[in-house]
C-alpha cells in the first residue's frame, strides 16, 4: 500500500511596501512586514519617521528642534 502524502502550498507573499522620503524621495525602506522607527536620509541627511501598518504608512520629517 502507498502512502498519502500531503502537499503544502506556499503561503502568498504579501507585496512589498515602500516608504520614500518626503523631501527627496529616495526610498528609504522597502517592508513586508508592520514596522515603525526613525531613519535618517542618505540623499538629505534629514531624520524621517516611517510607520508602516496595515492601514498605509505614515511618513513625518522630525525637526532638528524636536
Amino acid at each position: 500500500m502507498s502512502e498519502a502524502v500531503e502537499i503544502k502550498e506556499p503561503k502568498a507573499v504579501k507585496s512589498r511596501t515602500y516608504a520614500c522620503c518626503p523631501i527627496c524621495s529616495k526610498t528609504l525602506i522597502q517592508a513586508d512586514y508592520i514596522k515603525n522607527g526613525i531613519i535618517k536620509c542618505d540623499n538629505c541627511r534629514r531624520r524621517v519617521y516611517v510607520d508602516i501598518s496595515d492601514n498605509g504608512v505614515i511618513i513625518k520629517v522630525i525637526n532638528k528642534s524636536e
